[in-house]
């Protein structure tokens, strides 16, 4: 819920199946990320998932955090899993990541 939190607030992400229960986070990168004529184009375009691509990647080399993408609503729902191994540390960590490597984007 935290992760979701600073997502949303710092970051303008969203949350497209709601609130957060569970310790899956399921978001969306924030539309600026996109080209204008994607913002709002939902079908799964080649360059949103290669954006995506990028991105995710972008994630790991620089920060060490490992999401999962491709999720509903044409491939840009993105996915985080928090283990009960992983402490806050972790999880400032991936938003601290994901904060970064959106706003190279913007």
């Amino acid at each position: 819920q935290r992760l979701a939190a600073i997502l949303e607030e710092e970051g303008g992400f969203s949350l497209p199946y709601g609130p957060v229960r569970t310790n899956l986070v399921f978001f969306c990168l924030p539309e600026a990320v996109f080209p204008e004529e994607l913002e709002n184009n939902w079908t799964g375009d080649e360059t949103a998932q290669s954006i995506i691509g990028e991105v995710l990647s972008d994630l790991k080399d620089r920060h060490g955090v490992l999401v999962g993408g491709g999720y509903g609503r044409g491939g840009r729902v993105i996915r985080a899993a928090f283990h009960m191994d992983v402490h806050d540390e972790g999880l400032d960590r991936t938003a601290e990541g994901l904060l970064d490597v959106a706003s190279r984007w913007i």
